[in-house]
């Protein structure tokens, strides 16, 4: 795990022309989030709930005149007073350690105004001795043992808004009698981040039209992410189950339930790939449940 330091106000306020007013953070443990910094017009690490002390971000910087009172992350503090070294390179890396583990807690909302969760840090007593403008703050980020306890989150999502899945059945599944063969159109809307709810629409011998709920389930999309080569966090993987209306000669309820897989291709398009069990008798021409196959695109907007 990479190690970091970082170059801080010191504990007794050193006004201007020398300082900033400002001094150190406490000792104490502080939650962090990942929030737009408007200063440096990209998401930064943002130092919460410290006394006294609002919009405290970490950023790069290798000198005091670098900052008005944030955390400037570096590798070291190098052999100059007042300094912390390979600053861009480290903040690149922390920010990538903390994404890893950070939660989004607005996943629909744009850049600017998504707040990533990320866990705590702990602060600690700085150095006795202050020195003329920032004093040394060795800081021990609690955030890394915490966040390797925890099951990674994906970054944001390809798969937001309203989903438009066009589905073929075709495939005969060997050894087995019966499969149901069609053609599919399903539109859904959020309603919370993981479920959706819509209408569903299948032609086969007949055509059964209901509605239809799907759930997401994101930790088997992170899991795919993190330990298989299939990076991008572009896996939608949940559960689907309809219930509705088959029209044939005579109308009767049905139902269907199964998984789903989707592939985000780029923001818009998706590929899907379904298996179901379904009872739509007079569809089918049995009563029992058979499976079904289905592959297709889902168009986002």
């Amino acid at each position: 795990m990479p190690s970091f330091v970082v170059l801080e106000p010191p504990p007794i306020p050193n006004p201007p022309p020398d300082g900033n007013g400002f001094v150190c953070i406490p000792p104490g443990i502080f939650p962090v989030t990942i929030q737009w910094s408007d200063r440096w017009q990209k998401p930064v690490p943002h130092i919460l709930n410290v006394p006294g002390r609002t919009a405290i971000e970490w950023h790069p910087g290798n000198w005091p005149r670098n900052t008005d009172g944030c955390g400037l992350i570096g590798k070291d503090f190098g052999d100059q007073p007042d300094y912390v070294s390979q600053s861009d390179a480290s903040f690149t890396a922390l920010m990538a350690i903390l994404y890893r583990g950070a939660a989004l807690t607005n996943q629909n909302a744009p850049e600017p105004e998504q707040i990533w969760q990320v866990g705590s840090v702990q602060y600690f007593d700085p150095q006795a001795t202050p020195m003329k403008n920032l004093a040394l703050l060795a800081v021990m980020l609690a955030l890394p043992l915490a966040l390797m306890a925890q099951t990674p989150a994906p970054s944001p999502t390809p798969f937001a808004g309203t989903s438009v899945s066009f589905g073929l059945t075709p495939i005969t599944l060997p050894t087995v009698g019966t499969t149901l063969a069609g053609a599919e159109t399903d539109t859904l809307f959020h309603f919370t981040n993981n479920n959706l709810v819509g209408a569903t629409v299948l032609v086969s011998s007949s055509t059964f039209v209901g509605g239809r709920y799907n759930r997401i389930f994101p930790s088997i999309s992170t899991w795919l992410q993190n330990h298989t080569a299939l990076t991008g966090n572009q896996f939608e993987v949940g559960y689907t189950a309809s219930f509705g209306v088959i029209e044939a000669s005579k109308t009767q309820w049905g139902g269907r339930s199964g998984f789903f897989v989707n592939y985000a291709l780029n923001g818009s398009w998706a590929m899907g790939f379904e298996a179901q069990a379904n009872y739509l008798p007079g569809m089918n021409g049995t009563q029992k449940w058979v499976p079904s196959i289905a592959v297709g695109p889902n168009f986002r907007f």
